[in-house]
């Protein structure tokens, strides 16, 4: 779930939300609070807010964690870092103004995923679930154009397997 004045889009719309680039597993990248592995849901941010942006961050308003029910995903929110992602086949994410640019306006092209942080306090060291904060913390640094959009990287510990539900809104200040 995407705040109104924030348009939400697949990194790349010409492939499913449930494939790559836009959602990517990873079973090989365990560790704390990601027994299983971890999963990526990358997407693309533009700020329609007719203002500057100076502070950005997504709350996780519904997910599937501890405990887990039978059949259900336990997921916690970590914090992830930048990331260069590619082939990307959409020509709206190539073309799009974001910082830094992609490598090409038009299709293929690779595009930087930005990092966010999983706010503290309170401490959170079993990952973030409902209500955790995550911050794109490059936008306090390089505010966000009216207009302009951000690519993230939502990083989840896989701590159960099993269908899930991530549900975020976006909170923004000027």
């Amino acid at each position: 779930m995407i705040d109104g004045q924030f348009g939400g889009f697949l990194l790349d719309a010409t492939k499913s939300s449930s494939q790559a680039p836009n959602r990517f597993r990873n079973v090989g990248d365990t560790g704390t609070n990601k027994t299983f592995g971890s999963m990526e849901l990358r997407r693309r941010i533009v700020n329609n807010t007719g203002g500057i942006v100076t502070r950005l961050r997504f709350r996780i308003v519904d997910t599937t964690t501890f405990p887990p029910a039978t059949g259900r995903a336990d997921l916690r929110a970590l914090t992830s870092t930048d990331l260069l992602v590619g082939p990307v086949n959409d020509a709206g994410t190539c073309a799009a103004l974001q910082v830094p640019p992609s490598t090409s306006p038009v299709p293929p092209c690779s595009v930087t995923v930005r990092a966010l942080t999983l706010e503290e306090p309170p401490s959170q060291p079993n990952g973030g679930g409902y209500n955790s904060s995550l911050s794109a913390d490059s936008v306090t640094i390089t505010p966000l154009a009216p207009g302009q959009s951000i690519n993230i990287r939502i990083l989840l510990g896989v701590q159960a397997t099993g269908n899930f539900r991530f549900l975020i809104i976006v909170e923004a200040l000027p």
